[in-house]
């Protein structure tokens, strides 16, 4: 007994049985659970699935900031992963496979941490937490699954959920609906993550965020925000940063007033509107936009509307704004963190999503050939350029010059793919890296392109090639299982670039 005492105190768990790990935090006691690892002979995880970081934002508490979690007096069963929060059923299904649960709940604000072969509270190990994307309106933590990174890196590794969509994003832009609930989520998930995190054997001083898509909005978004100080000390963005257009909110308050005016609620009164909000049941509550093919008739826009906002308390002013200004504390933060900023090469596969049934027959093309010059230059750009560049006609007139291709609809389709990597993704990650290079030497940057193509059998059209959006996130999270799971091969460049991949993100978490 005397033996068993002295190990409580050196490591602050003890065992229930052999694979089911008991650590002793702040918060309470959890167990978890040890998994083998893909690829790695021997290899173990030690998994803490679905631990809360929040109370449930339902009831009174939806639209609201999260609220510190409760102390729990059981041990909690960590064994299981958690909810996604509520997205659309339909866009889970196409990856059921993929998925420990399919299960959608508004109570859902949980993490889960992977340690890499044991836990031990004297270890000191770095910590890196994944923000995942999908447009702020899909995803969850339970998706992509860390365990080689965790093991090959020798780190800690925790993902986190955060409110989708409506629930996430809604906003009247004034003190009943501020919006950025997503966003806060995501803070009290780091604050919980900087508490606890040492029971796990994490450094609380070696924290580096890193994320993908929206995730990497976000990520850049944290790095602007001076409260953040001590949460975490690197950042890693991938496929996004904060000065992307896509970053935050474009129609801002007339989203949120459409979706109550789709179920019921009477916008005239604004406290009378967040109630009834409060009180529709979250299956009625349509949280999906089309963020990047939405399309009225004649008018094809590329739109982002479920995403954060300037709300002048966790979001001051538009980011371009605050890293314009070299002496707000907002950049002043940013410039004291070490970045690894990056792309695929061919972002722009996004806008296949204009690629539609729909779309196509209303302007008469096929767009398996590719795209005409005309519905390109003279709807495309031109709504663009009308949304976000006040309709001059000199940047329509710059933009066709540079990506119109009058007479190859194939190289048209690359054309306007190209357009949409440079504009929304290439440009403001190169004059975002260029802003932090203003600082002092001390302060580390790095940028990468990857240009390995979809390990996954796709169905993009004949005429598209490059590496799309999301493409690099096999060779961080999975790669290993998708033999198993999506019946693909690996060949041996693959397992390298993997373990490169891995080398790269890890080592910058550690030294920068």
């Amino acid at each position: 007994m005397a033996g068993l005492f002295l190990l409580i105190l050196r490591t602050g768990y003890l065992y229930a049985d052999s694979n089911s790990p008991i650590v002793d935090t702040p918060s309470g006691k959890v167990k978890g659970i040890r998994v083998d690892v893909d690829g790695l002979a021997g290899a173990k995880t030690v998994q803490f699935r679905g631990i809360p970081f929040a109370k449930p934002p339902v009831g009174d508490l939806r639209f609201e900031k999260p609220q510190p979690v409760r102390p729990w007096n059981e041990t909690k069963d960590a064994s299981v992963f958690g909810p996604s929060c509520v997205q659309p059923f339909d866009k889970l299904l196409p990856y059921k496979n993929l998925f420990p649960n399919l299960k959608i709940s508004e109570d859902c604000l949980v993490l889960n941490i992977y340690a890499p072969n044991d836990v031990d509270n004297q270890r000191n190990k770095t910590v890196m937490v994944w923000i995942h994307g999908g447009g702020y309106v899909i995803g969850q933590g339970m998706f992509y699954d860390p365990s080689y990174m965790a093991v090959k890196g020798d780190v800690i590794v925790v993902t986190i959920n955060y409110r989708l969509g409506v629930f996430g994003f809604a906003t009247l832009k004034n003190e009943i609906l501020k919006g950025n609930y997503g966003l806060w989520d995501q803070i009290e998930a780091l604050k919980w993550i900087k508490q606890n995190i040492y029971a796990f054997g994490g450094d609380t001083n070696s924290i580096t965020i890193f994320g993908e898509s929206a995730g990497g909005f976000s990520v850049s978004l944290l790095a602007l925000i001076p409260s953040n100080k001590g949460l975490f000390h690197r950042v890693i963005a991938q496929s996004g940063v904060a000065s992307s257009i896509f970053a935050t909110a474009f129609t801002e308050p007339n989203y949120t007033l459409s979706i109550g005016k789709q179920v019921g609620c009477n916008d005239k009164d604004p406290k009378a509107f967040v109630n009834c909000l409060k009180g529709m049941s979250a299956d009625l509550l349509p949280n999906v936009t089309k963020a990047f093919d939405n399309v009225i008739p004649d008018v094809i826009h590329i739109l982002g509307t479920s995403a954060p906002v300037v709300d002048n308390e966790v979001l001051t002013d538009l980011p371009e704004n605050l890293l314009k200004n070299t002496k707000s504390d907002a950049c002043q933060f940013f410039k004291s963190l070490d970045i690894m900023f990056g792309n695929v090469k061919t972002e722009g596969s996004l806008i296949l999503g204009v690629f539609t049934p729909v779309v196509q027959n209303m302007f008469n093309f096929n767009g398996s050939i590719g795209l005409p010059y005309d519905v390109f230059c003279d709807n495309i750009v031109k709504t663009l350029v009308n949304d976000y560049f006040s309709g001059i006609s000199a940047v329509k007139d710059a933009i066709c010059t540079e990506y119109g291709v009058r007479y190859d609809q194939g190289m048209q389709g690359m054309g306007a793919v190209d357009m949409f990597t440079d504009l929304f993704f290439m440009s403001v990650g190169v004059s975002t890296l260029r802003n932090h290079a203003l600082s002092n030497p001390n302060v580390k940057r790095y940028q990468y392109i990857f240009t390995k193509e979809d390990k996954i059998t796709s169905t993009r059209p004949s005429w598209f090639h490059g590496a799309s959006h999301g493409n690099e996130l096999p060779y961080l999270f999975d790669l290993r299982r998708l033999p198993a799971l999506l019946n693909v091969s690996l060949t041996s460049y693959d397992l390298i670039l993997s373990d490169k991949m891995i080398a790269y993100w890890t080592n910058f978490a550690k030294t920068g």
